[in-house]
């Protein structure tokens, strides 16, 4: 069992490095994949919808049906299932028909295998103070109590597994670091994070913007929705009220 288990993982994530140079891209009503870079299409606008690859496989959506294809475009499981979930790091999605759920792996064949996500957990050595109903940080590693950050803030919230801390002022919320430098300004109505620490998406008078920190770039608050990354894509609603793919630059891969 586990050498097939381990067998699945590496031919899921070999056909992932095709996968990565795939976004969805939308022509008007329709949906198919461009090249990440050139936006050039690769898989042809075909699909009532399309979705970010994950693992080596993305999600089609067809005559209300769904299935997956794999990072050359071919549909490995054709569009027939009601409805499906991403396939995990293992090779496994869950599937349904007609009422019933069950597991599939990465060719389609139905399984009764489950799987489990490990958590991760890192210590912020900090903790919350208060003066005058201003907030800052004390910082008690190593058995040292050290002011990092003076109370002066309205509200602070940490993120002990990334890491992070949010400030806000004036009702508005931004990212500072532990020595109190302004990492993402103090002007968003709300900040919500990503999984894996590193993307964050910003709300400012109900429109939705993208940061990248890594990356080292800002997107304005402009779309009425935005979901978190998944793999290279970030899922988009226009003004127009249209859906529509980003990369992790913030360019567009969408035409109205």
């Amino acid at each position: 069992m586990k050498i097939f288990v381990t067998t699945v993982c590496f031919i899921f994530f070999l056909n992932d490095t095709f996968s990565q140079n795939l976004i969805p891209y939308r022509k008007k009503n329709k949906w198919g994949y461009a090249d990440a870079v050139t936006k050039k299409i690769l898989v042809p606008l075909i699909y009532e919808e399309t979705f970010p690859f994950q693992f080596g496989r993305a999600i089609v959506k067809q005559k209300k049906k769904y299935g997956f294809i794999d990072g050359k475009g071919i549909e490995v499981i054709k569009p027939v299932y009601d409805t499906v979930t991403d396939f995990t790091p293992v090779g496994w999605a869950i599937v349904t028909l007609n009422g019933k759920a069950t597991y599939i792996n990465a060719d389609g064949k139905e399984t009764d295998a489950i799987y489990t996500d490990a958590a991760r957990d890192i210590i912020l050595f900090a903790e919350i103070i208060s003066k005058d109903k201003k907030y800052g940080l004390i910082n008690f590693d190593r058995g040292i109590s050290d002011t990092i950050v003076p109370p002066m803030y309205d509200e602070i919230s940490l993120d002990y597994t990334f890491q992070r801390v949010f400030a806000k002022n004036n009702s508005k919320w931004g990212m500072i670091d532990l020595h109190n430098n302004i990492l993402i300004p103090i002007i968003y109505d709300q900040i919500f994070t990503y999984q894996n620490g590193l993307e964050l998406v910003t709300r400012k008078e109900k429109l939705f913007g993208y940061v990248n920190r890594n990356l080292g770039i800002t997107l304005d608050p402009k779309y009425l929705q935005m979901d978190f990354p998944k793999g290279n894509a970030i899922k988009v609603k226009t003004q127009k009220e249209k859906f529509g793919y980003l990369n992790l630059k913030g360019e567009e891969f969408f035409e109205d």
